[in-house]
């Protein structure tokens, strides 16, 4: 039995190094106890709800020691030992699958890190748990996840601290940068759905001229959209120099 007492003793020797074969074969034991809730989420979302997932059921041993070392969190209150990613188009498609994993995953907790991002990094994350263990899901638009892409290249560079808001001035300007354009695109195609489903609510009728002056509106936008997305493409890919 996994009891909070033993799992926080063995979160503090990961966090004081203090490894031996022993605290790796008990980690191990730790982290496979997840895997039937990994797996029940992972269920949900691709036969019920018809998602394509990624994800992996188990943390990483540097990266679960970095969280108990930059977190001062213990080892049982750490929620994404188990995750797993879902992303979609837009900014609309992500606020439909979060009304669905709310009901399909029972009431999970919520943190949405868009209209408050969390060093740039903008996304809703659901805590799902299945028979005591607890399993993170990232709902992520396209633009988002680049975004994300990007930081994690960076990081793999210029060292992890990038995420957390510190190292690089540039970097770190660069992914504020970013991550503003994206929540301008995402904030304009959230008033551009909402305008659509009024006039549909409420039977407008939108004559001629003003039909011309939407489809102009429309046309900026996607353009807008598009070039926002070839660039995070071209710096995720290294086409373009990402910093100076």
């Amino acid at each position: 039995m996994w009891a909070n007492a033993r799992i926080d003793r063995l979160g503090d020797q990961l966090r004081e190094k203090k490894f031996s074969a022993e605290l790796l074969t008990d980690l191990d034991d730790y982290r496979a106890s997840f895997l039937p809730a990994y797996q029940a989420v992972v269920e949900r979302l691709k036969n019920d709800l018809g998602y394509a997932v990624t994800g992996r059921p188990a943390k990483s041993t540097p990266a679960l020691v970095d969280k108990l070392e930059r977190q001062h969190v213990r080892l049982s209150q750490v929620q994404d030992i188990a995750g797993c990613r879902v992303i979609v188009d837009d900014i609309f498609l992500q606020e439909r699958a979060f009304l669905a994993l709310e009901v399909y995953l029972d009431t999970p907790i919520i943190y949405d890190r868009r209209a408050q991002s969390s060093h740039g990094y903008r996304a809703i994350h659901l805590v799902a748990t299945i028979n005591g263990r607890k399993v993170e899901i990232q709902l992520r638009s396209e633009l988002q996840h680049l975004w994300a892409e990007i930081s994690e290249k960076l990081s793999d560079t210029l060292g992890s601290s990038i995420k957390y808001g510190q190292g690089d001035s540039e970097a770190l300007q660069l992914l504020s940068n970013l991550s503003h354009a994206i929540d301008k695109v995402e904030e304009e195609e959230t008033a551009r759905r909402n305008f659509f489903l009024s006039v549909q609510r409420e039977g407008l009728t939108i004559n001629k001229p003003m039909r011309k002056d939407i489809r102009a509106i429309e046309k900026r936008f996607f353009a807008r959209r598009a070039q926002l997305m070839r660039l995070l493409l071209d710096i995720r890919d290294g086409h373009l120099q990402a910093v100076a």
